[in-house]
């Protein structure tokens, strides 16, 4: 794809149509190629032609055949011409089967790279937690639009010129002969059509129930660990297995449904010999018609509604096109984050709140009008009861999502006015789980640097404790980690997550409960090595342990999404009482010891 048609596909929010329809599909996608599918629909109209024309040289040959004086040459022009004709038909079809794929492929591959383009642009808020959808969206759905252009396009224009052909030329060679031949062609259609309504809601159904029994396999394998240490592994298996159940009972049903249409259809399809042979054999025997006459309407006649079937399967794939193109819509119009194209730079890496209030989905505020203050090069930790925006408050900072109102700034700059590349250089984050590649951990923490040697390496693993555990490799920095790090610990994840975070060098850091795996001696090593790495650098951290939090420079305590109070460990206990009944708490904590009962006042 070239660089012009990338930037086409990219397209911007304001950009992307308000709904997807096969009008869309033609103008956005079948545009560049319409000369090409005009050609293969061309060598489609040939063929469905050169289908018809065996027929009617066989009619030739048998009328010359029975003739008084038969003429020798035109017997064997006609016996000649017809696997002339068979052999053309053959090579139309491929000709087109192959110039229709060529143009399908492209068009999958351009459309799957327009997804990928808007996935990427898209907040990582939206993205998160819809592996299954996304997973359709961008590999199944794509694959509809290709079988539509590779087979449904040409086959359908196949299918109807052979039907138009054939019931054009037995109406010219005998009009009574062709309403008995094409009798049934009504009732096909009609059938064909109730058919396909009573399908229609089904199908739809059925797309609804692939999707969950696929997002239902996904959570099953991953989830699979967790199922096993928990003797749940039966019950969650019955609920995949339920999900199944679902996606056949929605195909049973959909047969079902449409099981008296379509019979009817595939009778009448083939059924019209019964009514054009005795009535063929009595216009012979009448001398209305010609042997060669009635031969002709006892083979093609009797085939006439043939491409009907042609046209049945055309017909569904238009259906499964028009969800296709809905469910990937979804994805293609969604919410895209923006970013400014000037050059403007921050000048520090403080950041700033602005009367910020965030909302997931229009829902409740999960901040609400926050003013905060965070300072640059020193350490700010966020606490709070759980549900209070900590999280959302650093997901903001990195662009996840953008504030419902108000302005998160990053040196006096909104992040919506920086450049995307700029901005993703300002912040490094780590959070609760973080995710790892398959790989080795030379690659996963490469990432963050595309320069990075291993003395880099290796020095950010130490800062974070990491040394002993990576000499303790037989293959050091070459060895796999497996599938999302499952060879690695919680508190090596983490350890490795703020390491790569460290190699990436970016003026702002932000720590999502980053120590939360780590035992006690490592998370006193991260917290050291942090306690180094700050210098010139801004760190935000959300944490629950509030001891790990009383040598912050600025400790912020959210409360219902609102900041109630901001200060050092000592004033905070003393001012606010939140801050207080959570130190209390933990206290209480630390206190515990198993086998204590706990004494619960009146």
């Amino acid at each position: 794809m070239t660089a012009g048609q990338n930037q086409q596909w990219a397209a911007t929010p304001k950009q992307a149509p308000k709904a997807l329809s096969f009008q869309w599909l033609l103008a956005g996608l079948l545009g560049p190629y319409l000369g090409r599918l005009a050609a293969a629909c061309l060598l489609a109209i040939i063929a469905g032609l050169m289908d018809i024309a065996v027929f009617v040289l066989l009619w030739f040959l048998i009328e010359e055949a029975v003739a008084q004086d038969p003429d020798t040459i035109k017997l064997l022009t006609y016996a000649v011409c017809m696997p002339i004709a068979a052999i053309i038909r053959f090579l139309m079809i491929g000709g087109s089967a192959m110039v229709s794929h060529a143009i399908a492929f492209r068009i999958a591959r351009e459309l799957r790279s327009r997804l990928l383009n808007c996935l990427n642009r898209q907040y990582l808020g939206h993205v998160e937690g819809r592996t299954a959808a996304l997973k359709k969206a961008i590999i199944d759905y794509p694959s509809e639009v290709e079988h539509f252009v590779a087979h449904t396009i040409p086959d359908a224009v196949a299918g109807l010129t052979s039907l138009v052909a054939g019931a054009t030329i037995l109406c010219v060679v005998d009009w009574r002969m062709a309403l008995f031949a094409l009798a049934l062609l009504p009732i096909t259609a009609v059938a064909q059509f109730a058919g396909y309504k009573a399908l229609g809601d089904s199908v739809k159904s059925w797309f609804a129930a692939d999707k969950a029994a696929t997002a239902a396999l996904i959570s099953y394998v991953r989830g699979i660990a967790t199922l096993k240490s928990f003797n749940r592994t039966a019950s969650s298996m019955q609920d995949l297995r339920d999900s199944v159940d679902s996606l056949l009972d929605t195909g049973r049903r959909a047969v079902r449904d449409s099981a008296i249409p379509f019979a009817i259809f595939f009778t009448t399809v083939a059924g019209s010999l019964m009514f054009v042979a005795p009535a063929g054999l009595y216009f012979l025997s009448t001398g209305a018609i010609t042997l060669g006459e009635f031969v002709l309407f006892i083979t093609l006649g009797a085939q006439v509604a043939a491409p009907m079937m042609r046209l049945l399967f055309a017909n569904g794939a238009m259906q499964r096109l028009d969800i296709a193109i809905k469910q990937m819509g979804a994805l293609l119009t969604a919410p895209q984050i923006a970013y400014s194209d000037a050059s403007k730079a921050p000048g520090t890496g403080g950041v700033r709140f602005d009367s910020v209030s965030f909302s997931y989905d229009a829902g409740k505020d999960v901040l609400q009008k926050v003013t905060l203050s965070i300072p640059d090069g020193k350490v700010t930790a966020i606490v709070g009861p759980s549900g209070a925006g900590k999280t959302t408050l650093l997901r903001l900072i990195a662009r996840f999502w953008d504030a419902t109102s108000g302005s998160v700034l990053i040196g006096e700059i909104d992040v919506r006015e920086i450049a995307e590349e700029r901005f993703q250089s300002l912040v490094s984050v780590v959070f609760q789980d973080p995710y790892f590649f398959f790989g080795t951990i030379r690659e996963n923490l490469a990432i963050a640097a595309p320069c990075l040697t291993d003395d880099d390496i290796k020095s950010a693993c130490a800062a974070v404790g990491l040394d002993t555990f990576l000499n303790d490799l037989p293959e050091g920095l070459d060895t796999s980690i497996g599938d999302r790090g499952m060879r690695l610990s919680g508190g090596e994840k983490q350890r490795l997550a703020i390491a790569r975070a460290l190699l990436k060098d970016a003026p702002i850091l932000l720590l999502d409960e980053a120590t939360a795996f780590s035992d006690p001696e490592n998370e006193l090593s991260i917290q050291r090595a942090l306690a180094k790495l700050t210098v010139g650098r801004t760190v935000i951290v959300v944490a629950h342990r509030l001891a790990t939090t009383q040598s912050a420079d600025l400790i912020v305590v959210l409360k219902d999404g609102a900041v109630e109070a901001t200060g050092e460990h000592g004033d905070l206990v003393q001012h606010s009482p939140t801050y207080a009944e959570l130190w209390r708490s933990q206290q209480r904590a630390f206190d515990w010891h198993i086998g204590q009962a706990e004494t619960v006042s009146a």
